[in-house]
């Protein structure tokens, strides 16, 4: 009997330790994730969100609720040359991809301490829509440089999403919170507005095979961009006021 109530005597005790209503926080936090999300899409890759560093401002409410936003700054801007064997022999192709600032975020989040510096979170937001350019097909062979007159640009618009999340975040010597989070969601594809300019006399009254190639993946391959689920964790550090 003795053994019994010392063990629930210190069960309570460590439980009452850990407890999140012993531990006193400060009220502002902010916090930067500066190796952004390690996020993976679980079904369509074509779907998927780049990983960026990512900052988060949250308030308390109370001791245990917090409440706030989070921000992605994406990636900016880029252009890229991509290059592949040719259908001649000894012939090579390339084209360029120009791109427009993505993986840009921004989100509301409500986190609330349930045991101790683990907490369970709720959060809402969407990816800013991007703008992708691709031109210069060329190809090179013998010598010469023969430059197909197309062109194809897309227009993604915004995707919203929604997570909940587990985390973990303690303040080390008071003002400097160190912690991370595991969250679980689902992104909506978004839309996709695509453009096609080319030069019908190049083509000799023929369609170019990058059209053809677009039609064949998206209809009888179904690679389309869909709904998915995904996961994220962040790691990440700040101060606390």
């Amino acid at each position: 009997m003795i053994k019994i109530i010392i063990t629930i005597f210190l069960f309570t005790s460590i439980w009452n330790g850990l407890s999140s209503e012993s531990i006193e926080r400060k009220r502002l936090n902010i916090l930067v994730s500066p190796f952004g999300f390690l996020q993976t899409n679980t079904k369509y890759f074509t779907n998927e969100t780049e990983s960026s560093p990512n900052i988060h401002f949250l308030f308390g409410i109370t001791n245990n609720l917090f409440m706030g936003f989070n921000y992605g700054v994406g990636l900016s801007s880029n252009q890229k040359n991509f290059s592949y064997q040719g259908s001649l022999p000894g012939s090579s192709e390339i084209f360029n991809v120009s791109r427009s600032r993505n993986s840009e975020t921004f989100s509301v989040s409500s986190q609330y301490f349930f045991w101790g510096n683990f907490y369970g979170s709720f959060n809402l937001g969407f990816e800013k829509g991007y703008t992708t350019e691709i031109q210069n097909y060329s190809t090179i062979s013998g010598g010469s440089i023969d430059i197909e007159p197309f062109k194809e640009s897309n227009v993604f618009s915004d995707k919203y999403f929604g997570n909940v999340g587990l985390g973990f975040r303690k303040e080390f010597f008071e003002y400097f919170p160190i912690g991370f989070e595991f969250q679980y969601g689902y992104m909506e594809a978004g839309k996709r507005n695509t453009h096609i300019t080319y030069n019908p006399e190049y083509y000799r009254g023929s369609i170019p095979n990058q059209i053809s190639a677009i039609y064949i993946n998206e209809n009888l391959f179904r690679n389309r961009v869909k709904n998915s689920d995904y996961y994220q964790i962040n790691f990440f550090a700040g101060i606390a006021l």
